[in-house]
């Protein structure tokens, strides 16, 4: 796809049998694009980026609190010795968030205005190696300077000051280096799907990028490329279709028998039903749970697999139960929601505060019950009466 110079002109809304298209990414299979990814101060990216004399930048990025104790280096290098030197360096004028921000590369520097927490900003360093310091868009603007760089390598979320790495507590949204006229790393904050992590997307050399420090990144929402949405630089990109399995239709849940504590009593088979069809290649999966109130909320939950029965073993439980089923769907890298069912399935014919019940509200009698008589020897012959009493058993010597 080709954006031109301010806006991106999308493809057609594209379909997919089962699937409810879900979005344009920039990124490919496996990952997922973010509004940002966030640090705490401990997590931090080395981008693998060496600075030369012509090397620019172009970054979105926003300070997640304002004190006058943190580091507030969002990337670049600091060389104290003559003839002092700072490379793509934007910080504050103090280093820390409660002063003014700085924009400093060779010697020549920028002072703007003092950042607010959570308040996003855009600074570009010889961005496509225009000699220019550009604070959100034109606000502040100085020239670069000619002192030189420092060869050393990159870090997102930090800085090196006086060859110490100091990170900051920050959001980044964006960025992107450019080496004379051409973007040479364009990092987009994802999620690394078979992970969960979050990190970087470089879409120039299509790598992943994840955290070099201690604890995790945290992301925002999930992003998707809109045609009304500012394209960071103009010309030819790959662009990807993101897709949602459609939700199962609510699901049905039925039992077969009574399962029981009671010696010769049948298991109850529950089946979970759902009429969706998907594509070819897509998988339902099931989970049973229970409550033990009618009407109550469900939980101990069977592992999901493809099986839509659970067989209730007749001497698994003492108590009363109310099953119920989810069901969701999967392609294997793409998953739909858990749709729960509506009704559940009293798997009936339980022992529960001395008193039986069979078929817990329906009939009378009909059950032959069983009474101990020693080890391993058991009385016979006794049958119940009514649905709510458990007979009295008598035997000589017992």
């Amino acid at each position: 796809v080709t954006f031109d110079s301010a806006y991106g002109t999308l493809p057609s809304t594209p379909s997919k049998a089962g699937y409810t298209f879900a979005g344009w990414s920039l990124l490919p299979e496996g990952y997922t694009q973010v509004e940002y990814i966030q640090s705490t101060g401990t997590q931090y990216i080395n981008t693998g980026i060496t600075p030369t004399a012509n090397t620019g930048i172009n970054i979105d990025y926003s300070y997640n609190a304002i004190n006058s104790s943190t580091n507030a280096g969002i990337i670049g290098v600091y060389q104290p010795t003559n003839p002092r030197t700072d490379t793509l360096f934007i910080t504050t004028k103090s280093g820390k968030t409660n002063s003014a921000i700085s924009l400093i590369s060779k010697g020549n520097s920028i002072t703007a205005i003092t950042p607010t927490a959570n308040t996003k900003y855009n600074a570009k360093i010889n961005w496509f190696n225009n000699n220019l310091l550009d604070f959100n868009d034109g606000q502040y603007q100085g020239t670069d300077g000619s002192n030189g760089i420092v060869s050393k390598n990159l870090i997102l979320f930090g800085r090196y000051y006086n060859d110490a790495a100091v990170y900051t507590s920050a959001r980044i949204y964006r960025a992107q280096f450019s080496e004379e006229s051409a973007i040479i790393h364009d990092f987009v904050p994802c999620i690394q799907d078979s992970t969960g992590k979050a990190g970087m997307y470089d879409i120039v050399s299509d790598t992943f990028f994840g955290n070099n420090g201690t604890g995790d990144f945290t992301s925002g929402n999930v992003e998707y490329i809109l045609a009304t949405t500012i394209v960071k630089n103009p010309g030819n990109h790959d662009i990807y279709a993101k897709w949602s399995i459609n939700d199962p239709a609510t699901p049905t849940i039925t039992r077969t028998g009574d399962a029981t504590k009671i010696y010769g009593a049948s298991a109850t088979t529950l089946t979970c039903a759902s009429s969706t069809s998907y594509a070819t290649g897509t998988n339902k999966y099931y989970s049973f749970g229970y409550a033990t109130t009618d009407g109550g909320t469900s939980s101990n939950w069977t592992t999901p697999d493809t099986t839509n029965i659970y067989v209730v073993p007749a001497n698994e439980y003492v108590g009363q139960r109310w099953y119920s089923c989810k069901v969701y769907a999967s392609d294997g890298t793409v998953t739909s929601s858990q749709v729960s069912s509506l009704t559940s399935a009293d798997a009936e014919l339980t022992i529960n505060n001395a008193k039986l019940t069979f078929n817990a509200n329906t009939g009378t009698g009909g059950g032959t019950v069983y009474s101990k008589t020693g080890a391993n020897v058991v009385y016979n012959g006794i049958r119940s009466t009514s649905t709510t009493s458990i007979p009295t058993a008598t035997k000589t010597g017992y």
